[in-house]
């Protein structure tokens, strides 16, 4: 494909715009929901080894939703926190995917 858009004159900029950037977003969009998920999968990692940090600098959204149960004990905005989270990301999903075109079909007729 490099080489067919060289023949027609397309200087590398637009090779990359046109070629690569277009074949690397369906990859694009697995990668960043693992590592969008992955900061959730930190809590261990940060609650055992600052729980929470200085002055709350290293909390994620997890280990703040978790000190609201175990410290507050408010269990009701704990939930609640954690479906305002459940919705942040699909939100940040659907837009993600809406913007690379991941799930579009390429089947040409």
């Amino acid at each position: 494909m490099y080489e067919a858009a060289a023949n027609d004159g397309a200087s590398g900029v637009q090779q990359i715009w046109r070629i690569t950037v277009p074949l690397l977003r369906p990859a694009m969009v697995p990668a960043t929901i693992y590592g969008f998920t992955t900061s959730f999968n930190l809590f261990s990692f940060v609650y055992f080894m600052t729980g929470g940090g200085p002055a709350r600098s290293t909390e994620l959204l997890v280990t703040f939703a978790y000190d609201l149960v175990r410290n507050l004990r408010l269990f009701g905005a704990a939930a609640a926190f954690a479906v305002i989270v459940f919705s942040v990301s699909i939100i940040i999903f659907l837009i993600t995917n809406r913007l690379t075109r991941a799930t579009e079909s390429y089947t040409e007729a």
